[in-house]
């Protein structure tokens, strides 16, 4: 009877052994991209779930938190709560909001993940300005992700109306100007019935087009410490450098050739009808510009303009991912694994097919997948040229301010409206900000 109890709690012991080894465990992820791309992270994320995660007895709640903004005021929310228990083991955030991600004791920096041992991902296996992406004093904070490019978008029809060559796009501003002068049509009134491009005066083009290229020996900033990247900023670098008096007056000589427009509330749209010829956008955009165009006419990609031709390239934008240090050894391990899961070669490739972000795995690039979407979407080569050209910087800068972005639209608006010349928009801009920076750095 002795020998038979025994056995049965064996068994007993056994069993429950099992089940837990089986029982799914569970790690949350919040997303911020919406619509279509979010779907798409979804999918993923489901594709995770029936597949690889389920063999591992891992399950990925994916949860929509909004877009960045939303996002990280909640993640700020819990994270001030001080209850772990109401925090995703990983997050998706915007590049502007590293800073913030950087003070937190509750973000586990990717760079020490890295070094930890504890996952097969390397520095090397990622695109090196996707990888830059969220640096922060001289380390990754988090894991590149949803990574991207801006491209000059072209109609190769108007440009064969005009006499160009529908395979060579403007390489420098002076060029662009040039350009804009061929490709703007007027109707007999003098009204513009096609402009030579849209250009919105928005901070993140400027930042990542203009300002992060390389000028003279050095890069241009905005601000100092590596636009709050290597220390809080504590001015502006730009007048004293003169490196956006350079842009600007480049800019506005390129202006006054063509007719440029320069505010519209569907730059794609505006393309997509003919009504530009030229606009400027992501890379991320390129499915959804494709499918506006349709088979109206025939268009291309190229690199953005550069100020000047030893200017050369453009940094990348998007958001990253990044973990919580609020898991236990088994929790960090999943997270890990689905993580790894994201960023092999196959997963990338699909994000790239289905949302037009650049794959974040070098690996990818050699894919006979991806050499078969750009033969069928040439375009998307230029992107991919310019990506992989382009010298591994820094983007958007990290002031720490709010208003920035509307601050520097001002002052392209009032020089190109005429109520204000290159020199008192770059002084009355300068004041602004180092307001600004000044009011940021009294309340730290």
């Amino acid at each position: 009877m002795k020998k038979f109890l025994s056995l049965l709690l064996v068994a007993i012991v056994l069993l429950s052994s099992t089940a837990l080894a089986s029982e799914t465990r569970t790690i949350s992820f919040w997303y911020s991209a919406g619509g279509a791309n979010g779907a798409v992270i979804q999918s993923l994320v489901d594709e995770f779930n029936e597949t690889v995660g389920k063999a591992a007895n891992i399950f990925v709640d994916g949860q929509y938190q909004g877009a960045y903004t939303a996002s990280s005021n909640k993640l700020s929310a819990a994270i001030a709560a001080g209850d772990l228990s109401q925090l995703p083991n990983v997050v998706q955030q915007g590049a502007s909001t590293v800073r913030r991600l950087a003070s937190y004791e509750e973000v586990i920096k990717f760079e020490d993940l890295l070094k930890s041992g504890k996952t097969k991902m390397t520095k090397d296996m990622f695109v090196q300005n996707f990888y830059y992406s969220s640096y922060m004093q001289g380390e990754a904070i988090g894991m590149p992700f949803a990574s991207s490019t801006i491209l000059l978008y072209y109609n190769k029809d108007a440009f064969v109306e005009v006499g160009l060559d529908p395979e060579v796009a403007p390489k420098t501003l002076k060029e662009l100007g040039e350009y804009c002068a061929k490709l703007t049509k007027k109707n007999d009134d003098g009204s513009v019935e096609r402009y030579g491009i849209v250009l919105q005066p928005d901070s993140w083009f400027m930042s990542t087009w203009l300002c992060q290229q390389r000028v003279g020996d050095g890069h241009a900033y905005f601000a100092d410490n590596m636009d709050g990247r290597d220390g809080y900023s504590t001015h502006t670098v730009f007048k004293e450098e003169g490196t956006m008096k350079h842009f600007l007056e480049e800019y506005m000589a390129a202006y006054d050739q063509g007719q440029w427009k320069y505010l519209s509330e569907d730059d794609t749209g505006d393309f997509a009808a003919g009504k530009v010829a030229m606009f400027i956008s992501s890379s991320s955009a390129f499915y959804s510009i494709a499918n506006a165009v349709g088979d109206k006419f025939n268009f291309g990609c190229a690199a953005v303009p550069a100020v000047d031709e030893d200017c050369l390239g453009v940094a990348a934008g998007g958001s990253s991912l990044y973990i919580m240090d609020k898991q236990n050894e088994q929790e960090l391990a999943d997270t890990i694994f689905f993580l790894e899961y994201l960023t092999s070669a196959e997963t990338q490739y699909k994000w790239f097919a289905q949302t037009g972000y650049f794959p974040v795995n070098v690996a990818t690039y050699d894919t006979p997948e991806l050499a078969a979407r750009v033969a069928e979407y040439p375009q998307l080569k230029a992107g991919i040229d310019q990506l992989l050209a382009s010298e591994p910087t820094l983007q958007e800068p990290q002031l720490g301010i709010s208003g920035f972005d509307s601050m520097l639209s001002e002052a392209i608006i009032d020089i190109i409206e005429g109520n204000a010349t290159i020199d008192e928009a770059i002084d009355t801009l300068t004041e602004n900000v180092d307001a600004a920076i000044d009011e940021y750095i009294s309340s730290l």
